[in-house]
């Protein structure tokens, strides 16, 4: 009898795709419902990064590139109903993050913009939404 070995499966995810953090999802939605006045994402963020990019819908590839001075090739637009947070570290991507807008939205500050790791303190400018709770940098 022939014994054939065993089967694996490996799957890996990264930045370079468009695979997300869900962990850093669920840390940042929770902060958005749970300390509304002060969301530092160096609390939340714990990987090594030196600063984050918020990327709003409709941002483009080439838009992206300049917004945090680097090349993503597996990057993809957020759509209208999610914001990427992209954490920086010695110019390339650390880690990276989609957020549903209707439980906390990053895009209410307006375009897509950097914020170093010492600043990247956000609060939620509405507290009484329900949904969309603008979330924009405490400042």
């Amino acid at each position: 009898m022939k014994r054939s070995a065993p089967a694996f499966i490996l799957v890996l995810a990264g930045c370079g795709g468009s695979s997300f953090d869900s962990t850093v999802q669920a840390k940042l939605l929770q902060a958005v419902q749970t300390s509304p006045h002060r969301i530092d994402l160096g609390e939340y963020v714990p990987s090594d990064w030196q600063r984050v990019c918020v990327l709003t819908p409709g941002t483009s590839r080439p838009s992206f590139e300049q917004v945090i001075g680097a090349e993503w090739p597996g990057f993809e637009a957020p759509d209208g109903e999610h914001v990427t947070l992209v954490f920086m570290r010695d110019g390339a991507v650390a880690e990276a993050t989609e957020l549903e807008r209707r439980r906390g939205d990053f895009a209410a500050a307006g375009g897509s913009y950097c914020v170093p790791r010492d600043s990247a303190v956000f609060r939620v400018a509405d507290t009484q939404a329900a949904e969309y709770r603008p979330v924009v940098p405490l400042r």
